[in-house]
């Protein structure tokens, strides 16, 4: 707890950043301040407690959406200068990911950086089960493998969604009522995700929507699909 508080009294110190208990809120606009700046305090302190600091952002695809914002030199900043600062970025359309780091684009701030990359691929039926089994265990939840394998089976190895469900039945609890609700989450969510593409297409509505309806159909591949919507 102190150690987080030796952070958190860091970073009141700094114009343009609000704590209130342990959340922290950035008002980059209203009070013109610099990331960089925030960042290079942030390494000093981790730097004298000799550890590193991780800067994590999540889905980071959508990154490019804020305007007037541009994080690339900001992370190539923190790459060149910051020994004490890791930067991970995650994202599930890697595509769009790409095309915001601009990492094969010579004028790009971060063009000729090393970087690592993971790609996450859908888990097998063995490392689903075992998966959930160890992460019930660590929770102290007696895993119920009839339960477990109907899991695995109907969330076809899908990462995000086999976590989902595991802290579903955390809070709630392991049974077969607890898929169904991934499920119908999953199937909000993806509405959710496919609406909003939509409605930057309106004109070619229709036709992704055949699109769609024949991926569902499962003619998965582009010459399927093609034949289909002939």
């Amino acid at each position: 707890m102190g150690f987080q508080r030796g952070l958190l009294e860091l970073l009141r110190g700094i114009r343009g950043v609000t704590v209130t208990g342990f959340s922290i809120k950035l008002n980059i606009r209203e009070n013109k301040m610099l990331l960089s700046d925030i960042l290079t305090n942030i390494n000093d302190w981790a730097k004298g407690h000799s550890t590193v600091f991780v800067l994590a952002l999540d889905e980071a695809q959508e990154l490019t959406k804020p305007k007037g914002i541009n994080l690339l030199p900001i992370i190539a900043y923190a790459y060149d200068n910051l020994r004490n600062t890791s930067i991970v970025l995650s994202a599930s359309k890697i595509g769009l990911m790409y095309r915001f780091l601009r990492i094969h684009d010579p004028n790009s701030p971060l063009y000729g950086r090393v970087r690592y990359e993971v790609h996450l691929k859908n888990l097998g039926k063995e490392k689903s089960i075992e998966f959930l089994t160890k992460g019930f265990e660590q929770l102290g939840i007696k895993p119920q493998m009839d339960v477990i394998e109907e899991a695995v089976n109907r969330l076809n190895g899908v990462i995000g969604w086999i976590t989902y469900f595991g802290i579903l039945s955390s809070e709630h609890c392991l049974t077969r009522e607890t898929i169904d609700l991934t499920l119908e989450e999953g199937s909000r969510l993806a509405l959710e995700e496919v609406n909003n593409f939509l409605k930057l297409r309106e004109q070619a509505r229709k036709r992704y929507i055949n699109i769609f309806h024949s991926i569902a159909l499962r003619y998965n591949s582009w010459v399927k699909s093609r034949k289909y919507l002939k």
